[in-house]
């Protein structure tokens, strides 16, 4: 079993409202086969070493296909909590457990 434990990066981004405005101006879409609205992938130069350093961690895999929908390494999400597309906190994981992932809502819609 996995140790929960959550670590959070102040600062990560030197200017976080540049990734915003990107986040809020790209299109979301809901694929049938997935679950969640959510854009293409969009990676910053050398976000994987900016996330490795951050984090002190190596990530082993990553999505080289920025094209594929179901790439989830920059890939922005959003959920609904009222509404016709109103949804719960979901969970994903992988068996064996290698790594999980949490959905939330992270921008505000008008």
């Amino acid at each position: 079993m996995l140790t929960p434990f959550l670590q959070v990066v102040d600062r990560f981004y030197p200017r976080p409202g540049l990734i915003r405005r990107r986040a809020l101006a790209l299109k979301y879409s809901e694929p049938e086969e997935l679950v969640g609205w959510r854009t293409r992938a969009y990676q910053p130069p050398a976000i994987k070493s900016l996330i490795e350093r951050k984090f002190r961690i190596r990530i082993s895999y990553w999505e080289r296909d920025l094209t594929a929908i179901e790439a989830c390494n920059g890939v922005f999400f959003s959920a609904f909590g009222h509404g016709p597309r109103a949804e719960k906190v979901g969970i994903h994981f992988d068996e064996p457990p290698a790594w999980a992932m949490m959905t939330r809502s992270v921008w505000a819609w008008n």
